[in-house]
């Protein structure tokens, strides 16, 4: 992509959305920043684009959750991410946790079950970044909307 982050940014906010498809490399951008701790002061620009199941989140207990379970970023990808969920959906989710945290199979599970009643209780599918497949890694980055960072 040509240009900086702020040009980029700026682009997706063109009248009628003419660029909409840029949208998803500022996704692409959220993520990665937000996974090696870069800050972007673009945040809440970014939220605007969320879908609506999404930005209906209840963020101060999507934040107790994350502290609960020492997750350090939480992003949703897939249909639920695209806004393109419908009612038998399930919700894609991608965590790293604290190092120190020492999280299994265990607690992936028991954070899936946490994560679940904040999503109208659908089932929450929960996954690490560091396993995916490198040939799902781009696609899923491209869908993929921070929540927690």
């Amino acid at each position: 992509m040509r240009g900086n982050r702020e040009t980029a940014i700026s682009r997706t906010h063109s009248p009628g959305g003419q660029n909409a498809a840029l949208v998803p490399r500022v996704g692409i951008l959220r993520v990665i920043s937000a996974y090696f701790g870069y800050s972007l002061s673009i945040m809440a620009a970014v939220l605007e684009h969320l879908p609506p199941m999404l930005a209906s989140i209840d963020r101060d207990r999507l934040e107790q959750v994350c502290r609960a379970f020492a997750v350090t970023k939480l992003a949703v990808f897939g249909s639920m991410a695209r806004g393109e969920a419908t009612p038998d959906s399930d919700v894609d989710i991608l965590v790293d946790f604290d190092p120190g945290a020492g999280a299994t199979y265990f607690t992936l599970v028991e954070l899936s079950d946490a994560l679940s009643p904040l999503f109208n209780g659908r089932r929450v599918d929960v996954g690490r970044l560091q396993q995916l497949h490198w040939l799902m890694r781009e696609r899923v980055l491209a869908d993929a909307k921070v929540l927690y960072a």
